[in-house]
């Protein structure tokens, strides 16, 4: 719910590709939610499937925010190089709001306790 009130509001964009991708990220956490809700095997494998979906989503904003830290620099020189020390911070916050809950939490469910708590047999090792 956070992430849709602060898409909506604090980062709206005027570019539809942007929206769109800014709009997953409530879309793969009601994922995740669901999936914790939901419990059991199916319940396991949603969860892991939304952390992994926004995982995948910080990958691309924090790979977006660094092309166009890139472009900056090379296109305004020293005004750019001031602007790639905001790209920076910008990256670091996407690290801090929008990847690390769903990399621990997919830590956790892979774990023993994760499965555990899910009902979800450990997978037998290759021998």
């Amino acid at each position: 719910m956070l992430y849709a009130v602060a898409v909506a509001s604090i980062v709206a964009s005027r570019h539809a590709t942007d929206r769109a991708l800014l709009w997953t990220l409530p879309l793969w956490s009601g994922v995740a939610g669901a999936g914790v809700l939901l419990g059991g095997r199916w319940g396991w494998r949603l969860a892991c499937g939304g952390c992994l979906g926004l995982l995948a989503i910080a990958t691309w904003l924090l790979l977006a925010i660094a092309v166009d830290a890139a472009f900056l620099a090379g296109v305004y020189g020293a005004l750019g190089a001031s602007a790639v020390g905001f790209a920076l911070i910008a990256g670091l916050l996407v690290i801090e709001l929008v990847a690390l809950v769903p990399a621990l939490e997919l830590a956790w469910l892979r774990g023993r306790a994760g499965r555990r708590a899910f009902g979800v047999a450990r997978p037998r090792e290759a021998r």
